[in-house]
């Protein structure tokens, strides 16, 4: 009876073990969740001013310097050079950037989500009474990313100017600039912005670049509004850069103002370049469609600006560049040695003025050189031809002390020809005799060019070149390319691809418009343009209307990898690749109708996927996009990666990041895999 009762006795502690654990486990459960609730419930709620999603801080250290704590709570990586930590104590505003800080106690150009970005704000007179507004801003796109205030009272912060800039027109688009000529139309662009919402007036102060108009606001002081209600103000007219000694870097003041009287200024720089300095600026050509069916007619476009306006239009030529490496253009002078007479004093060795070699004829002060017979070699054929082009081309440099008046490479005695100025540092000239007349051999073969020296120290000729382009008939040929009547600075010219010139199904040939201004200042650039096969066509594009072919689009851009000799004879009908031998080499294809150069960013980068290494030899710096294109409204860009610089048998991830200075920017991005030889993605084996 005694083991029986001792038995059921354990029985019963063992039931009452089990309840005790059960009455602990519910107990431990509701205090965790109360504690959780409880931590909820008095988490603040976010200020109206904070619009993404960090959490900021601001402590005192044992010495008193103010700590500024931001952790990045979700979003993008943020980039250093793309990134501004404004901090506005007491209505004075800093400018901050990641890399002034410390990213989790280290130094770092990325901030990643979850990371702490710590700054010690020693020297900014920050005291438990100030107000301290952060704010982080995209400048790039001028997009403000969050803001908070953390110490102070609302309705106190002074106004924020996140970016400010310059603006030149090209057409009817002002698109921004850091550089600007004198006599050139102008706009002052700023993105402001209040968190108090009592921004009263923006002004932009160009004195510092010598504008000395009275408006109302002071010397040279403009008022900017915001047409759009997008928080970016402009000028309300264009201004014209004056002629006045404010050449080089030269200040912009941007003021912002609120109704609490509080004021934010913000230094803008901008270089000025004088108005007789340069030559003209050819800033758009293109010809379109950008292939041709053999026989069909195409279209020349050029838009140019010239800073002096003394831009001889009757200088706009096509020329095809095939021709300097055939019988179409007579590129070196050529001199008859016969024919040079010099005074006392000046080198008669004429082989030195025949070769663009850096051997210089030196023609002392007070000295004369003069050529009356030219040799050019024209073909047997040339009878008959159309001459396009016909230059006097110079290349010199002066001494030190030249300051002669009105001396200028004379052209048959006529008082007109090249002036020749004071330059310290070889400079090439060019002097259009086809606008005199010269416009036959027989004329230009004794040109009659006579040089005086009436400077004060010598002139150091590198060559004496006539440059003589002629029409031939194995080439594309073009009209001369007239100024639009109504769109000043806009060339249009036509021309055929004719049906004798293919050695094969399809080429490319390329072209080079040119342009000078009276003065003798030339510009060019190259354009490129294909003839093809009507049979080759089934890829699309080619300029009527529908987007480049074989590209794959998203939003009106495009993007594909193709094998380079493929593409070249084919273009947009070539066949898409992602497997390459290391003999070969791909093209990587980008088409956009929005990008409309690559000036802001040009990047193309080949990364070994397994251990996140960039190739050097096939990433930019080395190799970077060109412009292939202008079709049916998108602009094209390629870059060839050479793959024998690449490992056999392995994948590799082709990454390209383009941005153009149009404002916001436009921007291009993608991604893909190529394989080189039969690499395979890994696999496991059970």
């Amino acid at each position: 009876m005694s083991n029986l009762l001792k038995k059921k006795l354990r029985k019963a502690k063992e039931a009452v073990s089990e309840i005790i654990a059960n009455i602990l486990v519910l107990a431990i459960t509701v205090t965790l969740f109360s504690s959780i609730m409880w931590y909820v419930g008095t988490m603040p709620a976010p200020t109206e001013q904070v619009y993404g999603d960090f959490d900021a801080t601001l402590s005192f250290l044992d010495g008193g310097a103010p700590l500024l704590k931001i952790t990045h709570k979700s979003g993008v990586t943020l980039k250093d050079y793309r990134t501004h930590i404004y901090l506005i104590v007491d209505d004075t505003p800093h400018t901050l950037h990641i890399r002034d800080g410390k990213i989790n106690g280290v130094a770092s150009d990325e901030w990643k989500v979850g990371d702490v970005w710590e700054y010690e704000a020693t020297g900014l007179g920050i005291t438990s009474s100030s107000t301290v507004v952060v704010m982080i801003v995209d400048p790039t796109v001028n997009s403000l990313i969050w803001s908070t205030t953390l110490l102070g009272s609302e309705g106190k912060n002074p106004p924020v100017i996140m970016n400010k800039w310059v603006g030149t027109k090209v057409g009817s688009i002002w698109t921004a600039t850091n550089s600007v000529l004198q006599t050139q139309q102008i706009m002052v662009f700023a993105k402001v912005t209040d968190i108090d919402g009592d921004l009263s007036a923006v002004y932009a102060n160009l004195s510092g670049i010598g504008i000395s108009d009275d408006l109302g606001f002071g010397i040279g002081i403009y008022r900017m509004t915001d047409s759009n209600n997008d928080g970016t103000f402009s000028t309300d007219t264009e201004i014209t850069v004056p002629v006045a000694n404010n050449t080089g870097v030269r200040a912009i003041g941007i003021i912002a103002e609120d109704l609490g009287g509080r004021r934010t200024i913000s230094m803008l720089q901008v270089t000025i370049q004088s108005y007789t300095t340069g030559p003209p600026t050819i800033v758009y050509a293109a010809i379109e469609p950008s292939s041709s069916i053999l026989g069909s007619s195409f279209l020349v476009r050029c838009y140019i600006t010239d800073p002096n306006n003394n831009l001889n239009k009757s200088s706009v030529v096509v020329t095809n560049e095939d021709n300097y490496a055939t019988l179409g253009t007579v590129n070196t002078s050529h001199l008859d040695p016969s024919t040079l007479s010099v005074s006392r004093g000046v080198e008669a060795n004429i082989a030195k003025l025949r070769f663009d070699d850096g051997i210089f004829f030196t023609v002392p002060a007070g000295g004369y050189a003069n050529v009356t017979k030219w040799s050019l070699p024209f073909p047997d054929d040339i009878t008959g031809k159309d001459i396009t082009t016909a230059v006097l081309k110079v290349r010199y440099y002066t001494g030190e002390n030249f300051n002669g008046t009105n001396v200028i490479l004379n052209v048959d005695g006529t008082g007109k020809g090249l002036p020749i100025l004071r330059w310290t540092t070889p400079i090439t000239r060019v002097f259009n005799l086809l606008a005199m007349g010269y416009n036959t051999p027989e004329e230009l073969k004794n040109v009659n060019v006579s040089f005086h020296n009436g400077g004060n120290d010598a002139v150091y000729f590198d060559y004496w070149w006539l440059e003589v382009t002629y029409s031939n008939e194995s080439l594309t040929a073009f009209q001369t390319l007239v100024e639009d009547p109504y769109n000043p600075g806009f060339f249009v010219g036509y021309g055929v691809a004719r049906s004798d010139i293919l050695e094969a199904a399809s080429r490319t040939y390329y072209y080079r418009i040119s342009a000078t201004d009276e003065t003798g200042n030339e510009a060019s650039i190259r354009i490129s343009h294909t003839v093809i096969t009507s049979e080759i066509i089934h890829g699309g594009g080619y300029g009527r209307g529908e987007p480049p072919g074989n590209l794959n689009y998203s939003a009106l851009q495009g993007f594909n990898i193709f094998e380079l000799s493929d593409w070249k004879v084919k273009n947009y009908s070539a066949t898409p690749r992602l497997q390459f031998t290391q003999s070969e080499k791909a093209v990587v294809v980008v088409a956009s109708k929005y990008l409309v150069n690559t000036e802001n960013e040009n990047t193309l980068l080949v990364i070994d996927p397994t251990t996140k290494v960039t190739v050097a030899a096939v990433s930019t710096p080395n190799v970077v996009f060109e412009r292939y294109d202008y079709n049916s409204g998108y602009y094209v860009y390629n870059a060839t990666i050479d793959c024998s610089k690449l490992q056999n048998n392995k994948k590799y991830l082709v990454q390209v990041q383009l941005r153009d200075t149009w404002v916001p920017n436009n921007i291009f991005f993608a991604t893909q895999l190529i394989t080189i030889g039969s690499a395979d993605y890994p696999v496991f084996l059970t």
